[in-house]
């Protein structure tokens, strides 16, 4: 009996895949991991995205909660700010003593860096010149944050003008140029004032603002 026919049959049904079905399926195996790195990339993305909004929320309230905690423990007839003519801060909130510890701010726009140090002790050593050189001194043990793209700070009432922001209630006592800066010492100028303090913070073009006022002690 020739077998030839059943031969090239059994032949035929065993040639394996053709090259047109290996090409579709390299082809969906590609549109597959294509989708999966797709959905990978895009929740990453988002986890990195939520964890940047999260850090610089949290870096703007650590500011604010340390700033709050000493400006309110100040006394209006104490406490004053210095303005550099660079947009630079430097915020005395007291002078220590034996009972509160009072702290200095001192933003440097420059550098967009916010530190704090101790208070002088000595009230003489609250002046322009020392203010001057905080803003120049770059500590890093003392830095708060170095993301820090605006900074002002204000005396205001508990009045609103007709726009419903606060009356400006501060009184500029002196202006001195010290090296390469012109600062202009500001102290509140009627009882009852606040404190505003307007802050961003950038990080990865990500932003973050703020707005406080804080109250003073009688």
């Amino acid at each position: 009996m020739n077998n030839s026919k059943y031969k090239n049959m059994g032949i035929n049904s065993n040639s394996g895949f053709s090259l047109i079905e290996v090409l579709i399926t390299l082809a969906i195996t590609g549109i597959i991991i294509i989708a999966v790195y797709s959905f990978i990339n895009v929740g990453s993305n988002q986890y990195k995205s939520t964890k940047e909004r999260t850090d610089l929320q949290q870096e703007l309230t650590q500011i604010n909660k340390l700033i709050s905690e000493h400006i309110k423990e100040s006394q209006e007839d104490i406490i004053r700010y210095y303005k550099a003519n660079d947009g630079s801060y430097v915020i005395h909130t007291g002078v220590s003593n034996a009972s509160v510890t009072y702290k200095m701010y001192v933003y440097n726009a420059s550098t967009n860096s916010l530190y704090i140090y101790d208070e002088p002790t000595v009230v003489d050593e609250i002046n322009a010149t020392n203010s001057a050189a905080k803003i120049t001194e770059d500590s890093v043990d003392n830095l708060i944050s170095d993301n820090v793209t605006e900074f002002d700070v204000s005396f205001v009432s508990n009045s609103l003008d007709d726009d419903g922001n606060p009356v400006e209630a501060q009184k500029e006592v002196s202006t001195e140029t010290v090296g390469a800066y012109t600062l202009t010492m500001y102290t509140p100028a009627t009882d009852g004032t606040l404190v505003n303090i307007d802050s961003k913070i950038v990080v990865n073009k990500r932003t973050a603002t703020s707005n406080e006022t804080y109250s003073l002690r009688n």
